[in-house]
């Protein structure tokens, strides 16, 4: 296998690392209510994205309410879906289990909280000791097989190996790496089941350590987007001709890394705007309504809630969760009394009509 450093490469990674650092000055506008909706929204987006990429129907709702019920402290499901999980941890800047690669069983307990609510089903229980013995394929909509991972699970625990040695070297650029590696890990198929999502899985969480969350939660939307070029680049890389050249691949990953940076700009830039909004009538309120500052500082958070919500409005019970670790924290007391003050004046109308 290898690969032929181009000076387009180069001028993609530059690109790359500007998106970055435009998502996040925009992201740094918005305050901090509004960056953690939009951050759901993306996260619901690429986990519904990841799942579609191998044919999983799961809505948006659904998903949406998941992510709600695990972040709750009060859950009332007892299996919450560990993709949202797994990607929560992006959100939420746990990287240990990626920062600490040093054996492939780690592969495998990663794998296991990523599936956790599907492990009793029969694809995703694994044969082997740490990984999948028995052959396994792909095939394409015609019933063509159009890869075979890596037969044996020796031969699995060998070239896991292998690609660790790999992904802890130190002197290769990051983005050039992870896209390597990525290919290395779709390659050898190590599961049953789940190997796309957990492939796209470890190489988010890669790109929010090294670059930003945002970046991270639009890699799958971004390869649903150029789905035949990504799918078409691992199979070029294994033909014959092609005596395993990865450059193409590795263009291909970055050219799918800046499509889905794009569309989180265009995305910022639209909220931004719409926080112009949201300022703007709470300042109108704030001059027809006799209020206090704390109530000001409420009415802010709702009427972000009701430019960036997805499925329905926040309770006054996350707005006290959300208040309460920080300087503006209020008793629920507080919290309630002005609510009701808000909807006898019709305020809390003014604020849901923001939209």
């Amino acid at each position: 296998m290898f690969y032929m450093n181009l000076l387009e490469h180069t001028k993609l990674q530059e690109k790359i690392f500007q998106n970055s650092q435009k998502i996040l000055n925009l992201s740094q506008k918005l305050p901090n209510l509004a960056i953690k909706l939009v951050f759901d929204t993306v996260l619901v987006n690429e986990v519904l994205h990841t799942n579609q990429l191998e044919g999983i129907h799961s809505s948006k709702k659904e998903l949406y309410f998941s992510l709600k019920e695990e972040k709750s402290e009060i859950r009332k499901q007892e299996k919450i879906n560990g993709l949202i999980k797994k990607y929560i941890d992006i959100y939420r800047k746990r990287f240990e289990k990626i920062e600490n690669l040093g054996s492939v069983s780690q592969f495998r307990e990663i794998y296991e909280e990523l599936f956790s609510n599907l492990l009793g089903e029969e694809n995703y229980q694994l044969d082997g000791e740490i990984f999948r013995k028995d052959s396994v394929s792909i095939q394409d909509s015609s019933g063509r097989v159009i890869h075979r991972g890596v037969s044996g699970e020796k031969n699995i625990l060998m070239k896991l190996n292998d690609l660790l040695l790999f992904m802890n070297q130190e002197d290769l650029p990051f983005l050039l790496k992870a896209a390597i590696s990525h290919f290395f890990i779709e390659y050898i198929h190590p599961f049953c089941d789940g190997n796309g999502r957990f492939g796209r899985y470890l190489f988010s969480m890669y790109l929010a350590r090294k670059l930003d969350r945002f970046s991270a939660l639009s890699f799958s939307y971004a390869i649903q987007r150029r789905k035949e070029e990504y799918y078409k680049s691992f199979q070029d890389v294994e033909k014959r001709n092609n005596f395993g050249e990865v450059t193409f691949f590795v263009d291909n990953i970055y050219r799918t890394i800046d499509l889905g940076q794009k569309s989180i700009l265009q995305l910022l830039e639209e909220k931004v705007e719409a926080m112009k909004k949201v300022h703007k009538v709470a300042e109108e309120v704030s001059l027809k309504n006799t209020l206090h500052e704390k109530e000001l500082q409420l009415l802010f958070l709702y009427m972000q809630d009701c430019i960036f919500h997805q499925f329905e409005y926040i309770s006054n019970m996350e707005i006290f969760d959300f208040l309460k670790d920080t300087s503006r924290s209020m008793s629920k007391l507080t919290l309630n009394k002005y609510t009701k003050k808000w909807r006898k004046k019709a305020i809390y109308n003014k604020s849901k009509n923001v939209r």
